[in-house]
């Protein structure tokens, strides 16, 4: 949708009225559709091959938050060609997306979820449960573990779920070591410290 304004000689006529864009310029309606909706995620009721590849692009990106790096995930331009190829040229609205999803055939709905392998920039990018682990075992419990990579701020790094009524009862010692695939960049660190 966009906003027309109408003037005649200076008087404005017709002020902030919403009209189709796509009746204006299709092209332009579709790249706006693909970039804002598909790939920003702004679509009211997604379908479900966008849930999905919100759901893998998510699983990279705690990857990316865990291995404290940005590189993994390619790029909303390259998101933007993978629907670009795929959605033919007359869908430039979410109900032209629910006409052409019903009308079309199983297999060209499949070719539109992404994958793992299609979201990875890198083939050796996967992170080790074992170097990264999502729960801390504390006696008879797990306790979640959970990774943000947020130079700067307060929750940077690892932060433990620890439900309110076990406060009290968890030692300091318990929380006093660190996830093994932080280890040899705290080492690094360290040895950068000592003095020459």
């Amino acid at each position: 949708m966009a906003r027309m304004s109408l003037t005649l000689y200076g008087l404005r006529l017709v002020e902030d009225r919403q009209i189709s864009f796509a009746q204006h310029d299709r092209l332009v309606c579709r790249d706006l559709f693909i970039r804002e909706a598909l790939v920003g995620g702004r679509l009211k009721n997604p379908p479900e091959f966008l849930t999905s590849n919100f759901l893998a692009i998510a699983a990279i990106q705690d990857m990316e938050a865990k291995g404290r790096r940005r590189d993994l995930l390619i790029s909303d331009d390259d998101i933007y060609a993978f629907y670009a190829k795929i959605i033919p040229q007359n869908v430039c609205r979410a109900v032209d997306l629910q006409r052409w999803l019903r009308k079309s055939s199983t297999q060209q709905v499949n070719s539109l979820f992404l994958s793992a392998d299609n979201l990875l920039r890198v083939d050796d990018a996967l992170v080790r449960e074992a170097e990264f682990p999502s729960t801390l075992p504390v006696g008879e419990l797990e306790l979640t573990l959970k990774y943000k990579f947020a130079p700067g701020e307060a929750d940077d790094g690892v932060c433990v779920v620890v439900p309110v009524g076990l406060v009290p009862a968890l030692g300091a010692q318990v929380l006093e070591w660190n996830v093994p695939g932080f280890l040899p960049n705290l080492v690094d660190q360290w040895l950068r410290s000592l003095p020459k």
